[in-house]
């Protein structure tokens, strides 16, 4: 990671052992074009789709949690932080199992320390995640937990690579700010009384 052009790189990956020794400085080949991120992690949610024939790719119920704690407007001024955005579906499971009839029954304060628990404190990403349930790897939270990352798998997580930023991308989402990756459950902190679907 370093500065280019005035801005962070710090999720391109080197292929192999290619470095080229020149007199001004090294060459990589790298895995991917280095393309710089043109939204931020306030405005891909907003671009992400309402479906509500398709909650596992809709995101109206989390855009609205974002809105009603002001943290779609807190995302802007973060740096170098990872969200784990809950799809409608994760709501959806959540909210039920919570017995709250929408997510407007869910007190500000708790629905606030929710999705806090969601924003990690560095930009991670999918390959820094849990590789199975007897390797856990935790990472600080924004609302100051650790929160004990998700297994990385098509179980947790809506398994959908995004090296281009490409619309339909899920996890990855390298942006101007931070990553992004969809989740399929919500994680619940120890801070709040609340169940978590298993």
């Amino acid at each position: 990671a370093g500065i280019i052009g005035g801005e962070y790189n710090d999720f391109v990956e080197f292929t192999g052992q290619n470095a080229h020794f020149a007199k001004n400085g090294v060459i990589h080949k790298v895995d991917y074009p280095i393309v710089p991120s043109t939204f931020n992690i306030r405005q891909r949610v907003a671009q992400l789709p309402e479906n509500p024939a398709n909650l596992a790719n809709s995101f109206a119920i989390a855009k609205q949690a974002l809105a009603l704690t002001g943290l779609d407007v807190e995302l802007e001024k973060k740096s170098r932080i990872t969200m784990m955005l809950p799809n409608d579906a994760a709501f959806t499971a959540f909210l039920a199992l919570n017995n709250f009839a929408s997510i407007y029954d869910v007190p500000v304060d708790k629905l606030t320390i929710l999705l806090e628990y969601h924003i990690i404190t560095r930009r991670a990403f999918f390959n820094d995640f849990s590789t199975s349930t007897s390797s856990i790897v935790t990472m600080k939270t924004v609302q100051g937990e650790e929160m004990p990352t998700p297994v990385a798998d098509n179980v947790n997580y809506v398994f959908t690579a995004s090296p281009y930023n490409a619309p339909a991308g899920r996890i990855d989402m390298k942006l101007t700010n931070g990553n992004m990756h969809v989740l399929r459950k919500i994680q619940v902190p120890k801070a709040l009384n609340l169940k978590q679907v298993p």
